[in-house]
């Protein structure tokens, strides 16, 4: 019977989802830039690196002067749903991934209702308000990245309670498995919330002494919490080594975007947008009858209405625990408005005990149920005073059926109606009068390929050159990302962990501020144009400028020498991109005869930022190298170049010198390149700031570079090692089972002997 009940609620779910995904369809002005500024080109960069064997799965070297792909990860290389794209490719792999999240959300909800104890009509409620609220609606339109981990809450709570009523290794696993499937899409502020609301579960479950041995539970919950990086550390570890390597490990985060005002919350649910709206009319009126549930601080409804109300107040500049929001978690991610998210779900396991109290409640608790009613009734009433232009037509209609319960209570005989009626009230306001959705999907990849002149600038780009693209991001054929999509290799990325070696390289050449921002990364401003820095915009090997027609001043800025512009394919007239070549720019690797150590990294920015140095001449470290030697000034000779091997984890150079000197190389130092020089190691260092340098002989000689991160390594290990641990463990216990007899077959024996 449950098995049944459970494949027809994932039916459900899926038709849900997929009528939630039918308004992405239409056309519409408004396109999340996530979605295919980032996630969606991240996709189409996993396939090709999938069907090319797995060659640049580790490291990218089309964006930002190479950066790690697995270790990052916001490309949720390892989250399950996302291996979908393998198998329908990146637009139905899109509508897939999306289905597969939303009954992800909808069969933890009901599981996580059922394991409270309440009835099927109340769990295939919550079902509803789950993966149709605006925050799941909202969270999966963004992207994948952004609503894998929140379409977990349910499952999570679902475990937390079952652990909570006995330990067990399989329950500590579940949970922690679960936790484990929440981190892997990559966006980890969502996770933080989850967290936080199984820790405050925890916590009332010990203050209203729900269950005997409260210690014990304690350790069990705090196991599972523990466990998800060891269990996932193949893709943790890796990711850690490159927060620490990012922007966002010096930088704080400012807030972006104020908190929640009553104002702002007034004017959403005036034109019916969904971004900082966590409740829909007919969940919300719900969600408040359910505080006429009985049986006190045990009840769990109580504790999803407290935890409601704290994650809102955390949202709410106005109280008094806002403050403590920002200090949790604020400087780390920002945007406190996002405490609205566990408040959906919330809410959501608040409109079980809604339908549960209104439609299911016994005779007995007809006094309960007509305050619910009367609550419910308040809220709806309250809402229409309070929204100018009160409730659409179909809003009317999803309200409608909340009308039983207060006939029910009157004493009309339709109390078999009550509860389906409850039903379809939220499945009404989620499917056919949701908010209005502020994302839309493209159709197809079509509009990231509307600029096909790319495709001919990258025919003529060799392995010595670059791309630098100026752009405002408003054309979707036209981003930071548009590298990846045409396979070019270019100089920035949208990435919000970026290297901050490289934010502070990019931010200097920019601005001429060596300290870098979040901000600086997320959002270059176009204004930096007027006072560039031409020398370090050369060191990259941008040897190709690319700029908007409507924001073209490139010529005045670089001005000298002056920049030579190319005519690439499209329509005749005015192109809506002009295309230049930098004939100052250096090759991506020279030869350099001689290194100068300056041991603070800030001035040595400034000196090749400002300074007169001859790139060609001198290369800048932190340290000087193993070897002690620093190389000799003068004139050598002419130097040669020729790039072998150009792949993503390896580059094998053929390397011509005058005389003993260094090879310098434009792309970014990262921990895990090695380097070998005619097939012995040599030290590889750090030079211009962000860059790698390494010593060659005079003469002829083969320098190879090989990416192999330890860090994926030994996390691979470690996930391994946990795995079998906890096997190792489930074996003991069950051979443990096995070895020893049950009382009654003690007995039995003792019995046995005694009539021999």
């Amino acid at each position: 019977m449950r098995l049944r009940e459970t494949l027809a609620v994932a039916a459900i779910a899926a038709v849900v989802a997929g009528a939630l995904l039918l308004p992405t369809r239409r056309p519409g002005p408004v396109v999340s830039f996530d979605l295919y500024g980032y996630f969606y080109v991240n996709v189409l960069y996993a396939l090709r690196a999938v069907a090319a064997g797995g060659q640049g799965l580790l490291w990218n070297p089309l964006q930002a002067c190479g950066q790690p792909f697995f270790a990052n990860g916001l490309t949720g290389l390892l989250y399950p749903p996302h291996w979908l794209f393998v198998a329908f490719g990146p637009d139905t792999g899109l509508e897939a991934v999306t289905i597969l999240n939303l009954t992800i959300g909808a069969l933890g909800a009901y599981a996580l209702v059922r394991e409270l104890g309440l009835s099927h009509a109340a769990a295939i409620a919550a079902a509803f308000a789950f993966s149709g609220g605006n925050t799941a609606l909202l969270l999966n339109a963004w992207s994948p990245m952004h609503a894998g981990p929140y379409v977990w809450f349910p499952a999570a709570l679902f475990c937390c309670e079952r652990l909570l009523k006995a330990v067990t290794l399989g329950r500590i696993v579940a949970l922690a498995t679960v936790l484990m499937l929440a981190l892997l899409p990559g966006f980890p502020q969502t996770v933080v919330y989850l967290y936080m609301l199984i820790g405050l579960r925890v916590v009332w479950a010990l203050i209203a002494q729900e269950r005997p041995q409260p210690l014990h539970r304690l350790a069990g919950v705090a196991a599972a919490l523990a466990l998800p990086p060891l269990i996932g550390a193949v893709q943790f570890l890796p990711a850690l080594e490159f927060a620490r390597e990012s922007i966002r490990s010096t930088a704080p985060v400012p807030a972006q975007v104020e908190g929640i005002t009553w104002q702002g919350l007034r004017k959403t649910l005036m034109i019916r947008q969904a971004t900082r709206v966590p409740f829909l009319p007919v969940t919300l009126a719900l969600a408040v009858a359910a505080l006429a549930t009985g049986r006190g601080r045990r009840s769990p409804a109580w504790f999803y209405a407290a935890a409601a109300v704290l994650c809102f107040s955390l949202a709410f500049p106005a109280s008094p625990t806002y403050s403590l929001g920002q200090v949790s978690v604020g400087n780390l991610f920002g945007r406190p408005q996002r405490f609205l998210w566990p408040v959906d779900f919330c809410l959501s396991v608040l409109v079980a005990y809604g339908v549960e109290l209104l439609g299911v409640g016994s005779v007995a608790g007809r006094w309960r149920r007509a305050a619910g009613v009367a609550l419910a009734a308040s809220v709806a009433l309250a809402l229409g005073l309070w929204i100018p232009g009160s409730f659409s037509r179909l809003e009317v209609a999803a309200l409608a059926p909340l009308v039983l319960p207060g006939l029910a209570v009157a004493g009309a005989p339709i109390a078999r109606l009550v509860a389906p009626g409850l039903v379809l009230a939220v499945v009404l306001n989620v499917t056919v009068a949701p908010f209005r959705p502020l994302l839309r999907w493209f159709p197809s990849q079509a509009p990231l390929l509307s600029h096909p002149e790319f495709a001919e600038l990258r025919d003529r780009l060799s392995a010595q050159d670059r791309v630098a693209l100026f752009t405002t991001g408003g054309d979707y054929g036209f981003l930071k990302k548009t590298a990846m999509v045409f396979e070019f290799a270019s100089i920035f990325d949208y990435e919000p962990q970026m290297s901050w070696r490289y934010a502070n390289y990019f931010t200097m050449l920019r601005t001429g501020r060596a300290d870098a921002t979040v901000d600086d990364v997320y959002y270059p401003s176009f204004n930096w144009l007027p006072q560039p820095s031409s020398r370090l915009l050369d060191l990259t090997a941008a040897r190709y400028l690319v700029v908007e027609a409507a924001r073209d001043r490139l010529s005045s800025v670089f001005s000298t020498p002056p920049l030579r512009q190319i005519a690439l394919g499209g329509p005749a007239g005015d192109p809506p991109l002009h295309f230049y070549t930098n004939e100052r720019a250096l090759p991506r690797a020279f030869f350099v005869p001689r290194i100068a150590v300056i041991p603070e990294p800030r001035a040595l920015l400034r000196r090749m930022a400002q300074g007169a140095d001859d790139p060609r001449e001198v290369a800048f470290v932190e340290a000087p190298p193993p070897s002690g030697w620093l190389g000799e000034a003068g004139a050598g000779g002419a130097s040669e170049i020729a790039f072998t091997t150009n792949a993503p984890e390896q580059l094998v150079l053929t390397v011509r010198a005058p005389r003993r000197g260094f090879l310098f190389v434009a792309d970014q130092y990262y921990p895990g390149w090695r380097a070998w020089v005619n097939d012995s190691p040599a030290p590889l260092l750090r030079a211009n700031y962000a860059f790698r340098l390494v010593e060659v002989p005079a003469g002829e000689s083969v320098v190879e570079f090989r990416f192999r991160p330890p860090s994926v390594v030994i996390g691979a290990a470690v996930s391994l090692a946990t795995w079998l641990g906890l096997g190792a463990v489930a074996l003991q216990r069950a051979l443990a089972k096995r070895r020893v007899p049950a009382p009654n077959e003690r007995v039995d024996a003792g019995a046995a002997v005694g009539s021999r």
